[in-house]
């Protein structure tokens, strides 16, 4: 999920979330909630309703994270004592405002979770690799069509070659073969052709 760092903000980030502060026996695993919105205009809320719980309105409390830990975004925020909530909650707000590089920024959309924002990152990685892919396999039936076409040019010339070298070697043989040896040329006796013969006269 890494691509060329780029100068961004958290607060713009799908990935920058809320996370609860440990795990407990009511929250075996820990649990990331969006940023929504209202929170990122105004002020994130580091309390939470966690309605994959027990009880449809399990409130809990939060903590600032990015779901695919490209920061450690708590421990930037976390320089005020946790017990001054306004002071964690202003600290957050210049956290998630700070311009920073980050290779894993993608763009935030209202409504999405975290996990939501990495099937979508997931979905759209999948169909450039796929594209690139297709796209590769073309250029590389292409050369290889190319390749074939000038394998097939230079086959067709070479066998013209050979064929009028064969033609000239045996011409060559010929020549010098009539040299050596002449052809013979009998001549035959001409026949004179006869008389004609007076036919013998009759007396009466």
């Amino acid at each position: 999920m890494e691509s060329e760092p780029k100068l961004v903000t958290c607060i713009t980030c799908g990935f920058a979330s809320k996370r609860t502060q440990r795990v407990t026996a009511a929250h075996p695993s820990l649990a990331y909630f969006e940023i929504s919105l209202v929170e990122r205009q105004d002020k994130v809320q580091f309390s939470a309703i966690d309605r994959h719980g027990p009880y449809d309105k399990n409130e809990v409390i939060t903590q600032l994270a990015c779901f695919v830990q490209a920061s450690d975004l708590d421990a930037e925020a976390s320089e005020h004592p946790l017990g001054l909530e306004s002071a964690y909650q202003v600290r957050a707000k210049g956290v998630l405002e700070k311009a920073r590089l980050c290779q894993r920024w993608y763009p935030y959309t209202s409504g999405l979770s975290p996990k939501d924002h990495v099937e979508m990152y997931n979905s759209e990685r999948f169909f450039e690799i796929s594209q690139k892919i297709q796209g590769d396999a073309l250029e590389a039936s292409k050369r290889n069509l190319a390749a074939a076409v000038k394998t097939y040019k230079a086959t067709v010339v070479f066998g013209i070659v050979v064929v009028l070298l064969s033609i000239m070697q045996i011409a060559e043989v010929w020549y010098f073969s009539m040299r050596s040896n002449p052809p013979i040329i009998i001549q035959m006796p001409s026949q004179q052709p006869e008389p004609a013969r007076e036919p013998p006269s009759t007396s009466q």
